[in-house]
């Protein structure tokens, strides 16, 4: 009843969805005796969020029912009839289709992702201003740098900072190749013995380098989950607990309860799903979709497990050729 109100003799419920209204009148037709049965819509924001459908039933049989489980004052410690636990797979899989109907979400967008980069070095990269060769030295990679290997013979390095400065490489792939090792130990060894000038050269092609990195390394990937939104602590473990019964991992985060790997997003297909024609929010990138097209369009993604893209309209354009409407 989240989108709802109650007393003693009337029950009024609504949602974006007409489909989930549909729903819940049948189940009081098919359930309650009823007196009298009415509804509407309103759409007073259009810009900013779809038309709104209400249904208002008038039985005090219904309000009776549904007052024994719901208590407004206690929102917070709300209990589901233990009955529902006891229900079949299929019934349990038909209450939390209804229940993700209503307040649940399917989750199909590009995130942007970079590789191979702490964090430390990610965030000062992230500056507008050029990093201070001394700044970069002492706290980015002194961070990231948890042991020196032995250092380069003087010759050796001598001789490598004449080849720099003859522009012979352009990157520390190409010296690291030239030396044997790794690109890290390069700068390990550099940081080891040069002196300040010796240092600043070199501090500054890595600088430039990973720069380059960063433009030619970010990509978008895709982020997958379902989700179901409720901000009463004592229900949402239940529901938790009832998804759980159908063999459906899930985690909480804040107020929402998460699946997100892919085994169990198939399983959640399988056995709970959304009712076909709910709709998604205003000005989110699937609003002319429904849920069970994205929630299609999400498990067909996972034939393509690890592509990337160079901007995030290539992924949105990529993601919506999946969907199949009829």
């Amino acid at each position: 009843m989240a989108e709802g109100s109650l007393d003693n003799t009337r029950v009024n419920i609504g949602n974006t969805s007409y489909e989930l209204i549909k729903v819940f009148k049948e189940l009081v037709k098919q359930n309650f005796q009823i007196e009298r049965m009415s509804e509407w819509d309103i759409d007073s924001n259009p810009e900013n969020r779809k038309k709104y459908y209400y249904c208002q039933v008038s039985s005090v049989e219904l309000a009776k029912f549904l007052g024994k489980y719901i208590d407004k004052s206690d929102y917070k410690n709300v209990k589901l009839p233990a009955e529902m636990f006891n229900l079949s797979e299929a019934n349990i899989g038909k209450v939390l289709q209804i229940v993700f109907s209503a307040e649940g979400s399917v989750n199909l967008l590009p995130i942007k992702t970079r590789y191979g980069r702490p964090n430390s070095i990610y965030r000062e990269y992230n500056r507008k201003e050029p990093i201070p060769v001394k700044e970069a030295t002492l706290n980015s990679f002194e961070r990231a740098i948890e042991q020196i290997e032995p250092g380069i013979k003087r010759n050796i390095f001598d001789n490598l900072l004449k080849q720099i400065k003859e522009n012979k490489f352009t990157n520390l792939t190409q010296i690291a190749k030239s030396l044997n090792i790794s690109n890290t130990t390069v700068y390990k060894n550099i940081k080891k013995m040069s002196s300040n000038e010796q240092l600043s050269k070199l501090a500054k092609l890595y600088d430039q380098k990973r720069i380059e990195y960063q433009i030619t390394h970010n990509r978008w990937k895709i982020a997958r989950s379902v989700t179901l939104t409720c901000t009463s602590p004592s229900l949402r473990r239940q529901w938790r607990q009832l998804i759980e019964c159908l063999g459906i991992k899930c985690h909480t985060s804040g107020k929402n309860i998460e699946i997100s790997s892919k085994e169990n997003i198939f399983k959640f297909k399988e056995k709970i799903d959304f009712l076909d024609g709910i709709s998604i929010r205003k000005n989110s990138h699937w609003e002319k979709y429904t849920r069970r097209e994205v929630l299609d369009a999400l498990i067909e993604s996972y034939k393509y497990p690890i592509i990337r893209f160079n901007s995030k309209e290539a992924a949105l354009k990529f993601l919506k050729s999946l969907v199949k409407r009829n």
